[in-house]
């Protein structure tokens, strides 16, 4: 009874809604149904009257006590009633609340025997209080911007203690039950993790097109939105699947799993190998050479064609603790043809520290004969390096300074380019600037990824240090420490516009299948060959690994 009470009268004011309503003396409405709406036939007392709104037997329309005044505009005055009454602006707050903080509004607790109860009714008791809170500013004023703004209520919402808590002292039990849901841990919808993938690496996990009415017309899709993996990651079809899944299910976190393993490859492939530092959206200020134990590392172009034309290449302010090092010297682009053989050779290495002193001297024809190379020339004068490979000459520092290394050089030159020599300091102390470099880089992906801020010897990035560790250790135990070993690859491209401003019109209309768009193999394939893909430190491999265990994280894959 009481509900009818309260609804009917609210349902009345729907009276001449339509165009074509139930309520209208026209062909085909009430008078065409003298047999449900007639008094006699079917013992009802209210008879239907030519020119009736509404049912005669039912509760006048009106909204509350109030008795809507005129059947021609009835809805539009219950409309005026429901946004004046306060309990519409809690009813917006109560609305908007489960989509921001991710779960439903608390409810007050019905049995007391329930072991938390007390603390279900201290969650009620508090949320209760701020729901009318900010019920209150949405119906008058948040911070100024006039009554009923829907955007500053979102802001107020997103800016309230139960949206921005990260965490909660004490071992309350009461407490601790009573705050489980407070602060931000929703589950990300597919849509919304494709999203955040696209915006923080540009890339979209199977992100395909397909021709529409004509070859200009192109329509998008992908993995998590409108593809294979949208309703087994908790999305909805709108036809037999319309809630989504809140908690993460073991499928889901299959699909989870492969989103992160599968995306990580390409994308710290394009960011090392393909876009320069200042294009990087995740990886700038890092490069394949740094390493847990890589100090400094350059690069030179030699030109001397000759051991009278020689040159002298210096790394200057080499900042060196005390302790072995080890100089890593390489040979990168090996090139042979029908009219030279590019080689290089190495003549002499010195050390010095901040005062001009020498620490180290070493003539290269001393090496003898090696995997890399052998004592050449006249008298055996140098070190000749035939192919793409690297070697080490350990060096003893016995006090902390700033240090320069010269190394003399030349080549026999073959084809377009100079022989490139690049020159690697490792330190196997447990410290080094290449260690540092990949924990700052560790702190940005923090922030990039989860948008908090760790400290470099936080819990969360010694985890991630370990496993990057763990991981290089690994590749350059079974693949060996030297240059040119080994080639990064990933298996898989992923998404088609992955090329876009790296090739020109990389995508093509298969002609076999006029929907759908192939990769232009040839300007790819003239990509690669173009490339240096080269992971001499293995850094770039143990990266790929680093990336994935960061996209399965639970900040990543919820707010």
């Amino acid at each position: 009874i009481v509900c009818h009470q309260q609804l009917d009268p609210v349902a009345g004011s729907f009276q001449n809604y339509g165009d074509e309503g139930l309520y209208r003396d026209q062909e085909g409405g009430l008078d065409s149904l003298p047999w449900l709406f007639k008094g006699g036939e079917t013992g009802s007392t209210c008879a239907y009257v030519h020119g009736d709104t509404w049912y005669c037997d039912m509760r006048t329309p009106g909204f509350g006590n109030e008795v809507a005044p005129s059947a021609d505009n009835s809805l539009q005055w219950l409309a005026e009633r429901i946004v004046a009454s306060e309990g519409f602006a809690e009813a917006a707050v109560k609305f908007w609340w489960p989509a921001i903080m991710g779960v439903p509004v608390a409810t007050a607790p019905q049995d007391s025997s329930d072991p938390n109860y007390e603390a279900r009714l201290v969650a009620f008791e508090a949320q209760n209080a701020e729901i009318k809170r900010l019920a209150r500013q949405f119906r008058f004023s948040v911070s100024g911007g006039g009554p009923y703004n829907g955007k500053d209520l979102l802001t107020e919402i997103a800016l309230s203690p139960w949206f921005r808590a990260e965490s909660y002292t004490g071992d309350d039990a009461v407490r601790t039950t009573a705050l489980q849901h407070a602060g931000v841990s929703r589950l990300l919808t597919p849509e919304e993790l494709n999203r955040k993938t696209q915006a923080v690496a540009g890339y979209v996990w199977g992100r395909a097109f397909r021709r529409t009415a004509s070859p200009e017309s192109k329509r998008m899709e992908s993995g998590l939105d409108g593809g294979p993996y949208e309703t087994l990651y908790g999305g909805i079809d709108s036809d037999g699947i319309i809630r989504r899944a809140g908690d993460i299910t073991p499928v889901m976190a299959a699909v989870a799993q492969s989103h992160a393993a599968e995306v990580s490859c390409p994308i710290v492939r394009r960011e090392f190998f393909f876009w320069e530092d200042d294009r990087r959206l995740l990886f700038d200020g890092v490069s394949r050479y740094d390493s847990p134990v890589s100090e400094m590392f350059s690069a030179f172009d030699v030109s001397a064609n000759s051991r009278e034309s020689r040159q002298t290449f210096s790394l200057d302010d080499v900042s060196l603790l005390t302790g072995a090092k080890t100089l890593r010297l390489a040979f990168e682009n090996d090139y042979e043809d029908d009219e030279g053989d590019r080689n290089l050779h190495l003549d002499r290495l010195a050390v010095y520290d901040s005062e001009g002193n020498s620490v180290t001297e070493l003539e290269f024809e001393y090496l003898g004969q090696g995997g890399c190379g052998k004592a050449q020339g006249p008298h055996d004068s140098h070190y000749t390096i035939w192919g793409d490979c690297s070697f080490d000459i350990p060096i003893n520092i016995t006090y902390d300074d700033v240090y320069q290394i010269d190394i003399v050089a030349f080549q026999d030159q073959a084809g377009d380019e100079p022989a490139r020599l690049t020159v690697t300091v490792e330190s196997d102390n447990g410290v080094s600037a290449g260690g540092t470099a990949i924990r700052n880089k560790l702190i940005d992906l923090h922030r990039d990824l989860f948008g908090v801020d760790v400290a470099p010897d936080s819990a969360d990035i010694n985890e991630a240090y370990n496993l990057f560790f763990e991981v290089w250790a690994r590749k350059r135990r079974t693949e060996g420490a030297h240059y040119g070993e080994s080639n990064f690859s990933c298996h898989i491209h992923g998404d088609q516009t992955y090329y876009d401003q790296l090739v020109e019109n990389p995508l093509v209309l298969n002609m076999y299948e006029w929907a759908h768009y192939d990769w232009d193999n040839q300007s790819i394939d003239t990509l690669y060959e173009e490339t240096d893909m080269n992971d001499p430190t293995h850094a770039v491999r143990a990266w790929v690994v680093t990336l994935a265990f960061l996209m399965t994280d639970y900040r990543y894959l919820y707010y």
